[in-house]
Formats: C-alpha cells, structure tokens, sequence
C-alpha cells in the first residue's frame, strides 16, 4: 500500500502509467456486467501481498526473496543511493536547484512532470559527485549496524536490563533514541504505513490496542508471535552478543557485518521457535518460523525506515567520533542542514531537533493531522517520509518483481526451446516417414511387378505345357 498521507509528489512514468491502467480497469468494473466481480475492502490485496502469492503459485519461497533482498539493502552503496535519491526528491518537491551551474530554468508555477524529473536528476548527480558522497559512506559504513539494532526495539520492545537498552553495550545510543523508538513501535508501523492489505480495524481498537503495547514495550515484556506456530518469542537478556563476534553472555568481540548480524537474528528467532515446539517437525517448524520473522523484519524496515533514518537527515550534535571533518560535520549538522542550510535547529527546552522539512513523528501524525486538509507546513513536515517509504518500498518491489520477471523468462526461454526442440523433432520425423515411405514405395512396386509376373505365369504356364503335350497326327483318308 502506498503512504496514507497525500502529497504533491511526483510520479514516475511507469506509476503514472499503471495508474492510468487501474483507472481504465475500474471504470470496466463500473459496467452493470460487471458487478459481479467487484470487491470489498477487506478482499482487494496489496501490490506486495499480490507478488507473494504469484510467487507461491510459482512454486518459489517468497521469504528466501526478502532475506536476499535484506542482504542487499543493507549494503552501504544501496542505503547511500536511497538516501540521496530521497533528498533530490525533496528538494526537487521544494522547488530547489542545488546544482547552481545548470542551465535550468525554474518556473514561476507548479513543475510539470518533464521539469520534476529533470529537476531531480540535477539534484541527484550533484549530489552524487560532491563531496557529499564520500562523507555519507563514511556515515552509513559505520550505521548500517546501528539501524539493526534499533529494528530489533522496534519488533521487540525494549530490553529488560537498561543496560542492554542504551548506552556503550546497548542497541541505541541513549535513554532519549530509546524514547523515540518506543513511540513509533506504539504510534507507527501498520498505523502509518503498510506494505499489505489493510486490516479493518476502528479508531477505538487501535488505541486500546496502541495503549496494551505501550505497556509492554515500557516493562520489556514485548514478544514476536510466530502465530502459526504459537510460539512467543522475546530478546535474550544480553541481545548484544548477536552483533559481534563474542558468544553469548560474554562481552566484547569484533563487531559483525549487517548481513552476519541479520543471519544471527534470524538464527536465533529460530531456534526459539524450535524450543517452543515439539515433535518431529520442530527442525522444520524452525525454518519456517525464522523465514516468517523475515518477512516481519522487511515491513518494519519499510514502515519504520523514516524513524530509523532520521539521525542522517536531523543530525546528532556531538555524536560524531573519528569520522573526518566531512563527515563529522555532516552527522552532526544533520543532511537537512545541507540541502536547507539552517533549516534544522535544537529545540532548547526539550532538545529535538526541529525544523520546517523535519518529519513529522508517527504519533503526530495519527494524532494531529488532517489529511484531507493538510496546510502547506504540514506537508513539507511529511515530504520526506513519504519519499522515503515510497522509496524503500518500490527498491523492495522492484526487486522481488525483477526476480519474478527472471523466472518467467527462464520460463519463456524453456517453453521456446521445447517448441523448437518438438518442432525439430516432428520435421527429423517426418522427413525420416518420407525416406522410409519412398524406400518402401520402390520396393513395394517391385514385389507388385513380381507378384503381377508371377499371376500372369500361372495363367500362362498351364496353356504353355498343354500346347507342348498335345501332338498333332495328320489324318490320311482311305479312299
């Protein structure tokens, strides 16, 4: 599903286009034929859920898909492309040309979509080959690991032990980050943004159920249900130990890549499931758990990516250690700071960073915003969110629809080469059938000429040997 708060944000050509495609569909179903074949809510399915299932019916497993396609996100080149593609975007939504050197020309109205689409090109390649780039591969080099962690509070709440929640030896880097998570694990998710069907739940039930999680995440009791399999599973006592090399319940070790890190949680969310169940299938039951937890980790990366990311766009005053000026200053100053300079300052009473482009968070959305009447503040304070989960989402999809697009064409290559290969194999049949029938045709004519001969002897002969039997006597006359 897209991002539920409307913005004037562009479309790329091809969304435009399944856009128009959908219209034309609906407006068929709008025909009285068609009635029949209309859908309620609770039954229309999700471009993400729709390519799952096309998967199954594949016979491919969606979730080996979302852990490659995890491996691959969290690679520093991808997460720096993502983020500088969403910043072209939002300055190209601002109306602003970073690029001062180019020849384009801003118009005084709205940008038609040629103009966006040029617009964000010139953003994007400046941002690119700037020195921009190189500080925020320094940055993303050393947050990739971090983004995990803070996922893990996000799924599972906080930490029992204060410890293992924030500081040197924690998943965040203090009691305030650790705050902010909190509130978007009870605000945010499928509330603000989600990747499947909506579920058809009214205002009240989600704010009991919002103020039940609350609860959980603040007392550390949170769990991942794999519901499947009835079982609860929650962070171990020291969660650390996951992200580096030292076994459990030892400090220390060599800090882990992202990729090993991910392999660590799924691994455990599995052998937790293989605890929790019995019987021959537990091995089994373990996979199929630790691939679904998989798929959980995907939509929160996706319906969390704003959050997660907002350190880069806010900056962290003071947070920045042995990265180079560039990159010091960036982290610290915020990306925002770099596109706006000064846009983005510190709060003196309660110590957020604020600014016009700064995000909303989730629960300012869900509890104060209109989005049938959004002013123009409100909108620039959920440009960027929007970008960055449509963003996130349509590298998700597009990557999934690129493997499914691979297989049909193995399937197409296959079926082509089997009808070349039958079509072979009917002309090397027939032109054998012809040999062979031409072959017999000659020998079939020379028995027909024998066994003709042959008839025409057996009539002969009889009259042949009778002539030679049959003497002739001359009769003489007596007289």
């Amino acid at each position: 599903m897209a991002y539920i708060i409307p913005l004037d944000q562009p479309l790329s050509e091809t969304q435009a286009k399944l856009i128009a495609q959908v219209g034309s569909m609906k407006n068929l179903t709008d025909l009285s034929f068609f009635k029949k074949f209309k859908f309620k809510k609770e039954d229309e399915m999700s471009m993400f859920d729709y390519l799952l299932k096309v998967l199954r019916s594949m016979g491919i497993d969606p979730q080996i898909l979302v852990a490659a396609f995890l491996n691959e996100f969290f690679r520093t080149e991808k997460m720096v492309a993502l983020i500088l593609n969403a910043s072209a975007q939002l300055c190209t939504a601002a109306k602003k040309n970073l690029d001062t050197n180019s020849t384009f020309v801003m118009p005084t109205g709205d940008l038609d979509e040629a103009q966006k689409k040029e617009l964000t090109k010139i953003n994007y390649d400046f941002l690119n080959s700037g020195i921009i780039k190189s500080s925020l591969v320094t940055i993303v080099e050393a947050f990739r690991i971090k983004m995990i962690q803070e996922m893990m509070v996000l799924i599972f709440g906080k930490p029992k032990s204060s410890a293992a929640a924030y500081g040197n030896e924690g998943l965040v880097r203090d009691e305030n980050r650790l705050n902010e998570l909190m509130d978007e694990a009870v605000c945010g998710g499928d509330a603000i943004f989600s990747v499947s069907s909506p579920m058809n739940n009214n205002y009240g039930e989600l704010e009991y159920n919002r103020i039940q999680k609350l609860e959980q995440i603040k007392n550390g009791n949170l769990t991942f249900q794999i519901t499947c399999q009835g079982v609860k599973i929650s962070l171990p006592d020291n969660p650390m130990y996951l992200f580096s090399t030292a076994p459990p319940g030892f400090q220390g070790g060599v800090p882990v890549s992202p990729q090993e890190a991910m392999t660590n949680v799924f691994n455990y969310v599995g052998g937790q499931i293989q605890k929790g169940t019995s019987g021959t299938n537990s091995q089994s039951n373990a996979i199929t758990g630790s691939k679904s937890f998989a798929q959980k980790f995907l939509e929160t990366l996706i319906s969390s990516i704003t959050c997660l990311l907002m350190p880069l766009f806010n900056g962290i005053p003071g947070g920045a250690q042995g990265m180079g000026p560039e990159a010091t200053l960036l982290l610290e100053e915020g990306l925002l700071n770099y596109l706006f300079p000064g846009s983005v300052t510190t709060d003196p009473f309660t110590g957020k960073r604020v600014g016009e482009f700064v995000p909303f968070t989730s629960c300012e959305i869900t509890q104060g915003l209109n989005k049938a009447n959004m002013t123009t503040a409100q909108k620039k304070k959920v440009c960027l969110a929007t970008i960055l989960c449509n963003l996130t989402l349509n590298i998700a999809i597009g990557f999934i629809l690129a493997y499914v697009i691979e297989e049909v064409k193995k399937m197409i290559k296959n079926f082509i080469a089997q009808r070349a290969q039958a079509k072979t194999l009917r002309k090397k049949t027939k032109i054998k059938n012809k040999l062979q029938f031409s072959t017999i045709g000659k020998q079939q004519k020379k028995v027909s000429r024998s066994t003709r001969q042959v008839a025409m002897m057996k009539v002969v002969m009889p009259v042949l040997k009778s002539s030679e039997n049959v003497i002739s006597v001359p009769t003489f006359n007596n007289t």
